[in-house]
């Protein structure tokens, strides 16, 4: 009898989780857009949505040949991207014996004003699945 009871429990306090969870649906948005800098689209890089007002999570993804798509749940976000394009080294790489005589390097080239201290923002609600970065570049900024 106490082993019935038991196993009826146990039966409640596993099924009583999955029947909520299944209920909930994903609120995530595919979200996708174009990153330029420049006005040139950008090689490769990252575009990440760091909740705010507390939520703090972060979502995003790598992309290359300047397009992006991320699953986001709704919410606000300030936007962080960075970006890095591939460069031809005419020289070998100094103390490396045997380097070729051209190496490929990669190098960032967004300024920490849209990525470290971005300011960029915006509120993923469902009905706006599309968010270009247009970045402007400008002299003096670091890197």
């Amino acid at each position: 009898m106490k082993r019935k009871f038991f196993v009826a429990i146990c039966a409640v306090c596993v099924l009583i989780p999955v029947f909520f969870v299944s209920g909930c649906g994903d609120d995530k948005v595919r979200v996708q857009g174009k990153v330029h800098y420049d006005g040139k689209p950008v090689q490769q890089g990252s575009v990440a949505f760091v909740g705010e007002k507390g939520r703090g999570s972060v979502f995003g993804e790598k992309f290359t040949n300047g397009s992006y798509s991320a699953r986001v749940p709704k919410g606000e976000y300030l936007v962080k991207v960075t970006g890095f394009e591939t460069v031809k080294l005419d020289t070998p790489i100094p103390g490396v014996a045997g380097s070729p005589p051209t190496t490929e390097v990669t190098k960032p080239i967004i300024p920490a004003k849209y990525n470290m201290f971005s300011q960029i923002t915006v509120e993923i609600d469902g009905s706006n699945k599309v968010f270009d970065f247009d970045l402007e570049k400008a002299e003096d900024q670091p890197l």
